[in-house]
């Protein structure tokens, strides 16, 4: 089962992307993570303070069932 390691906003006074990284078990069994980095429209800009975490929760779940589709299909890096 997949879930959220962080979502962060970033940005000066604007926030202007939010990171989102979701960790779980990818398709060889091990510990993986994957993530996506949401850009606000000129429509959607406004101070930090003014983004509610709902928002937040709301474009994560909504970006939430392609990053568990490419954690499941995710491999593990190998070292030489």
């Amino acid at each position: 089962m997949s879930t959220w390691k962080s979502k962060i906003c970033r940005g000066m006074d604007v926030v202007e992307t939010i990171t989102f990284v979701r960790e779980g078990i990818n398709s060889e069994g091990k510990f993986a993570q994957v993530s996506a980095v949401y850009v606000p429209g000129a429509d959607e800009q406004k101070p930090r303070d003014q983004w509610s975490q709902a928002e937040i929760d709301a474009i994560g779940e909504g970006l939430a069932p392609q990053l568990d589709a490419t954690l499941l299909i995710s491999k593990t890096p190998t070292f030489a």
